[in-house]
């Protein structure tokens, strides 16, 4: 259990800020669950262990070569096999978010709309799951799902009765960086753009670079749509300055987006600077993939009003 809730801080910090020096600590982790599980090779610490691997070939290892899928199957075998009622229950919805995960990202999309539907009653704890692994990447991952498919009738839009773990500041920044992304999509701009200010103000993300460069890049944006031009240039010219002082080209593609606002705010609308933007964008996307993923929600926004498919 120690192990499993040192791996799921440890990976939640990876996620928002995507440190590849991260990864060694929690391949340290992987390897000790191993490890103990060859000196006790108990149900328990096998469904852990599972657990343990899946995260980390969904959200760490950009080229897998362990098959989830049988790790999945091995932990339905686990669960249907165990009588301890609340313990199960417990586990049954962090492996259905894992089955989420790993169909989303394979792109399955009607075996991840079957998860997707079986996690929304248990939305309001699922939080609460914080201990067993990253749990609260389900907001992002949540919200590009319904906007990129088609699928917006079924985004939880009360996202008052969330409940979180106060203590737990990942949880946090993911959960207002969510209901950010939900005002805005019931049409109220300020209130999301209201959301990311406090959240950038409330929050250190020294720590947390991409979590820092998505919340202000979707700032930025809410602020352009706001009209909100000399502010929005302020964002950008900032997240931008510190991209380029990064000593890796990790995220040097976010200047490709950032060009892409920059013309927002800058260029009367024309079919020169429509065809510029349309370039910028793609450069952008065709980089912005594995670890150098950000933005992943506003993607499909980005594509929808601004006719980037």
């Amino acid at each position: 259990d120690e192990i499993c809730c040192d791996f799921a801080k440890l990976l939640s910090d990876f996620m928002l800020s995507k440190n590849p020096t991260l990864i060694e600590s929690l391949n340290f982790l992987k390897k000790k669950i191993d490890n103990i599980y060859e000196l006790n090779p108990s149900k328990q610490i096998l469904f852990t262990k599972n657990i343990i691997h899946i995260q980390f070939l969904l959200f760490c290892d950009e080229h897998p070569e362990e098959d989830i899928a049988v790790l999945l199957a091995s932990c339905e075998t686990i669960l249907n096999e165990n009588n301890n009622e609340p313990q199960k229950n417990s586990w049954r919805t962090f492996v259905d978010f894992l089955h989420f995960e790993y169909y989303l990202s394979t792109k399955k999309i009607k075996q991840a709309e079957l998860y997707y539907n079986k996690l929304i009653p248990s939305f309001q704890a699922l939080m609460l799951h914080n201990y067993m692994g990253c749990v609260n990447s389900f907001f992002e991952s949540a919200f590009y799902f319904c906007r990129a498919n088609n699928f917006s009738d079924k985004l939880q839009i009360d996202v008052s009765a969330v409940l979180l773990d106060q203590a737990d500041i990942n949880s946090a920044i993911n959960y207002n960086y969510y209901t950010a992304l939900i005002a805005f999509h019931a049409g109220d701009t300020k209130k999301g753009r209201t959301i990311l200010l406090k959240t950038v103000n409330d929050y250190s993300m020294v720590n947390f670079l991409r979590a820092e460069i998505e919340i202000k890049l979707t700032l930025c944006y809410f602020l352009l749509l706001e009209k909100e031009f000399d502010m929005a240039d302020d964002y950008l010219r900032k997240i931008i300055r510190k991209v380029k002082s990064l000593p890796s080209n990790q995220f040097s593609h976010i200047e490709y987006i950032g060009k892409f606002f920059d013309l927002s705010i800058n260029k009367e609308p024309n079919t020169k600077t429509d065809l510029k933007k349309k370039e910028m964008f793609t450069l952008f996307m065709a980089s912005n993939n594995g670890h150098k993923q950000v933005l992943r929600p506003l993607i499909p926004i980005l594509i929808e009003k601004h006719g980037l498919a």
